[in-house]
């Protein structure tokens, strides 16, 4: 597989994984956790979480780069692509959680 299949299969992955924590988020949320100081700290673990996703992505399905100029503009798109998917994924993510557990 070339660099970019692997890079968007990688990306899709990771915007996937989006929802699945916020589903899994949601019903430990209201069925384990009950107190505000775990479910925080349950957030923190899962946007700790995505955050590693992502940088994993980008060290295994970024292309290398000769110059440093070009691998910091590949990591400034990168992040860039990433914010915008994630922003996304999360309104998606809330949505969908709605749709699952109600108000």
């Amino acid at each position: 597989m070339k660099t970019g299949g692997r890079l968007a299969l990688a990306v899709v992955a990771w915007s996937l994984s989006i929802l699945v924590m916020a589903v899994i988020g949601s019903w430990l949320d209201r069925s384990v956790f009950r107190s505000v100081e775990s479910q925080t700290a349950m957030a923190h673990v899962m946007e700790a979480a995505i955050v590693l996703l992502a940088a994993l992505v980008y060290w295994r399905c970024v292309p290398r780069a000769p110059d440093l100029g070009r691998r910091v503009i590949y990591l400034a798109v990168f992040v860039m692509l990433m914010m915008a998917i994630g922003y996304f994924m999360i309104d998606v993510a809330i949505v969908l959680v709605t749709l699952l557990f109600g108000l």
